[in-house]
């Protein structure tokens, strides 16, 4: 999740958002220099983190914030690619957690990212245009994204013999507790004999 391309094929609702030609609503409408430079084009977000993301553990909230860089490229029908520019982005995220069949599940409910054009090839960037792109294209693919990994959900550390039973999950601050009832079951109590071989049994004779 911390490199990661945003393709129109990645927006389920909204796929002409990254179209740079379009009669309703378009990335190419809202920064006419790419409509203009790049028509009958599509544009693609490239995105890498530049820092490790930071975990903050409140009551109650788990806190993730990451920074990182987003370069937009305008891809053509030969399927070239065309450098437009570059934001830095800041995002603040907060998920709260929940567990359900030994499996720790998770669900976003605020998400804030801050833009800012760090090198353009096409002129300057309208501030309004940059919100346009986080709102309708990134927090549109990033928020399902995040809540489809948490609706899956993460396997509790087990081992063969222990089953977890009736277990909970707090958020302190910086603590993450797991309260839990153990039962020990082991797959087997049958000892096993393994006989010894025959040579050596002669040789012992």
């Amino acid at each position: 999740m911390l490199v990661f391309n945003l393709t129109s094929k990645n927006i389920k609702d909204k796929k002409d958002i990254l179209n740079t030609t379009c009669s309703g609503l378009c990335i190419g409408k809202f920064i006419p220099q790419i409509g203009k430079a790049f028509p009958n084009s599509t544009v693609e977000l490239h995105m890498l983190s530049t820092k490790p993301p930071v975990t903050n553990i409140s009551v109650g909230v788990l806190g993730v914030r990451a920074e990182g860089n987003i370069t937009l490229l305008a891809r053509k029908s030969d399927k070239s690619l065309h450098y437009l520019f570059t934001i830095y982005a800041k995002a603040s995220i907060k998920v709260n957690l929940s567990m359900a069949n030994e499996m720790i599940h998770g669900k976003l409910y605020d998400m804030k990212i801050q833009t800012k054009v760090t090198n353009s090839a096409i002129g300057t960037i309208n501030d309004k245009a940059l919100q346009f792109l986080v709102d309708s294209a990134t927090i549109t693919t990033i928020e399902p994204m995040i809540n489809g990994l948490g609706t899956k959900g993460f396997p509790m550390p087990s081992t063969k013999d222990l089953q977890f039973q009736q277990s909970g999950i707090k958020l302190l601050p910086n603590t993450i507790l797991i309260e839990t009832d153990l039962k020990y079951a082991p797959k087997s109590t049958v000892l096993k004999f393994v006989p010894m071989n025959e040579r050596y049994l002669a040789n012992e004779i």
